[in-house]
């Protein structure tokens, strides 16, 4: 009987055959860590324009959390919050078990002037950075570097 339940845990019943549609994939999933709450409402409602899913976390340890959850396309991380800073977070990620864990595309965000916190995010294994504030053809062009964009 055991061998048996392999199959069925593998997951839901293939797809019908029209993978050849576009409509067929899912939308890129996007997780939002950030602890300042209208960064968070404007970039989310922008994201979600663009044809993302996203999910938001408050702080880096909620973060973890919600990648490891997730298992999203992209993480968008704030260097300073609570409970986790996001180099920690992002060491975490990148020291995860989970091979598609460690390879999910992780673009850093500062507020801070200067380069180190930059720095600081791609030691720990950032994939990108990107400074705050940022205009939406920033962030567009950050986020098509690593995920395609729908539509």
């Amino acid at each position: 009987a055991v061998p048996s339940l392999a199959p069925s845990a593998s997951g839901p019943a293939p797809a019908p055959a029209t993978s050849t549609t576009a409509t067929s994939h899912h939308a890129p999933v996007i997780l939002l860590a950030d602890d300042q709450p209208a960064l968070v409402t404007v970039t989310t409602h922008l994201l979600e324009n663009m044809g993302f899913v996203v999910h938001s976390a408050r702080d880096g340890q909620e973060a973890l959390e919600k990648v490891r959850a997730l298992k999203p396309d992209l993480v968008l991380m704030d260097v300073r919050m609570p409970v986790l800073e996001g180099p920690q977070a992002i060491q975490a990620i990148r020291a995860d078990e989970d091979a598609a864990i460690r390879a999910i595309p992780i673009i850093s965000l500062s507020g801070q002037p200067g380069p180190a916190d930059h720095d600081r995010c791609l030691a720990a294994g950032a994939s990108a950075h990107l400074s705050k504030p940022f205009g939406v053809k920033e962030l567009d062009a950050m986020i098509r570097r690593f995920v395609t964009v729908p539509g």
